[in-house]
């Protein structure tokens, strides 16, 4: 899965990696707005945990296309912003989605002028200062 999977709770889930503390958080969220877990939103959260980089809708639709429609993909990736389980990289007027940092470490992203890929960086802590106090004097 993820860097997230060693926060592994339960070996009683269906999936090899077990249920994780992610896992719990995302259900958690679902049962405070009275949603169900279903089978597409833990397949598509899941697979949003096991990423590296964002990732297009399109992408995403076409990665988990023999699991479930396009359709499903998208209207649950609504569901997912609104909640906040996800994040909008936005690069001119397209955008990448990724899980938000409820749910990994907190880090920035470079974007290559070429070809438009969008990496996760991670800062070390001065860096990450001399941002925040960026212009404050």
């Amino acid at each position: 899965m993820n860097k997230n999977s060693s926060n592994n709770v339960s070996g009683n889930d269906s999936s090899s990696a077990g249920i994780t503390l992610s896992d719990l958080k995302f259900e958690e969220m679902l049962d405070k707005r009275l949603l169900r877990l279903t089978a597409e939103r833990k397949t598509l959260f899941r697979h949003l945990a096991g990423l590296e980089s964002p990732v297009s809708i399109k992408e995403l639709a076409s990665s988990l296309s023999s699991q479930m429609d396009q359709v499903t993909v998208y209207r649950n990736i609504t569901l997912f912003e609104e909640l906040g389980v996800i994040n909008k990289i936005y690069s001119g007027w397209k955008y990448r989605i990724e899980l938000s940092e409820q749910f990994r470490p907190h880090h920035h992203h470079m974007t290559c002028t070429n070809c438009g890929k969008i990496i996760p960086i991670s800062l070390g802590e001065r860096m990450e200062n001399a941002i925040e106090n960026f212009g404050h004097k």
